[in-house]
């Protein structure tokens, strides 16, 4: 006859008991609030700078590179007050924009 008796593992053998599951909600509306606010705000306030230095890259682009508006594919604007160019031709163009850094020259470089 067989024995039908299990011998206990050993406790390294064994596995823990598993924890009951619970659920924590955590109502995160009212950061997304704020930050949408603030998002918002900050937006409004670099909005007339960002445009200026659009602007002002445009017109250079156009008066001393002869590229033209409708050829540009990307601008971008960078911490260190340069805004870059890219055209529709893979051509990088770049400005330092003066509303970024007080101290820059004005001049662009290719």
């Amino acid at each position: 006859m067989s024995d039908n008796t299990t011998t206990p593992k050993p406790a390294d053998e064994q596995k823990p008991a598993a924890a009951p599951e619970t659920e924590t909600i955590i109502d995160t509306q009212p950061a997304a609030d704020a930050l949408a606010t603030l998002d918002a705000e900050l937006e409004e306030s670099i909005r007339p700078t960002v445009a200026k230095a659009v602007e002002i890259l445009l017109d250079a682009v156009e008066h001393e590179r002869s590229v033209h508006r409708k050829d540009i594919a990307e601008i971008s604007i960078h911490s260190d007050g340069v805004v870059r160019m890219l055209t529709r031709g893979r051509v990088r163009r770049s400005l330092r924009v003066a509303a970024f850094t007080p101290d820059a020259t004005g001049e662009d470089s290719e």
